[in-house]
C-alpha cells in the first residue's frame, strides 16, 4: 500500500518500470538536503548528478559549496550514456549517483513522441518514467566498474508545484521531498 505522500502511477508501463528499478539493490531514497548535508559533513566523499541541459538555473540549489566533490553532467534528456559519466564513475570514488529530471522537458517529449502516442497515460508522468529508465540504463551498463558502495537515486523537479519528487524504492513510487523546496 502506498503512503499518503506517494504519487500514484497512471500508466501500467511506468508502474512496471518502477517495480523493476525498485529491485536494483543500489537504488535508495536520498533527497537534496541529505546529499548536501552528507557532502558538507564529509559523510559522503563524492557524488555525481546528471541533469537535463535546460535545468541550469536549478542546479546550484543542490549543493553550491566549492569544497565538495559534486560532479555535474548536463545533456539533453539527462542521459547517463553521454560522454564522461562512466569515466568519472570509474576513476572517482563516487558514492551517490543521481538522475535529476524535470517536468515539461521538451527533449523527452520529442524523443518519446511514439511512446506517448502508444500510451497517452504516460504524458503526465513521462519525466518520472524517464528518470527510472535512466537509472535502469545506468545499472545495466555499469557492470565491471568498481562501484561496490554506490547508491542510485532518482529526482524530478516539478517547477509547477515548486517541489522535488524523490524515487522511493520501498514504495515503488516517487514522493514529494521531505524538505520544502523553494525552487519556483
Amino acid at each position: 500500500m502506498l503512503s499518503s505522500n506517494a504519487l500514484s502511477w497512471a500508466s501500467a508501463e511506468a508502474q512496471s518500470l518502477a517495480r523493476e528499478v525498485s529491485k536494483i539493490s543500489s537504488v535508495s531514497y536520498f533527497d537534496d538536503v541529505q546529499l548536501s548535508d552528507a557532502l558538507l559533513a564529509g559523510q559522503a566523499q563524492a557524488a555525481c548528478l546528471i541533469a537535463c541541459s535546460d535545468m541550469g538555473a536549478y542546479l546550484p540549489y543542490v549543493c553550491s559549496d566549492p569544497t565538495v566533490k559534486l560532479h555535474v553532467f548536463q545533456n539533453f534528456g539527462h542521459s547517463c550514456l553521454a560522454g564522461g559519466v562512466f569515466e568519472t564513475m570509474a576513476y572517482t570514488a563516487i558514492e551517490h549517483f543521481i538522475v535529476y529530471g524535470h517536468f515539461d522537458c521538451r527533449y523527452a517529449k520529442d524523443r518519446d513522441a511514439e511512446l506517448l502516442e502508444k500510451d497517452p497515460s504516460l504524458r503526465e508522468e513521462l519525466e518520472r518514467y524517464n528518470v527510472l529508465r535512466e537509472l535502469r540504463t545506468f545499472a545495466d551498463n555499469a557492470t565491471g566498474l568498481p562501484l561496490k558502495n554506490l547508491k542510485l537515486h532518482g529526482w524530478v523537479h516539478d517547477k509547477r508545484q515548486g517541489h522535488l519528487q524523490i524515487f522511493d524504492p520501498g514504495l515503488c513510487a516517487f514522493v514529494i521531498a521531505k524538505s520544502p523546496q523553494s525552487l519556483s
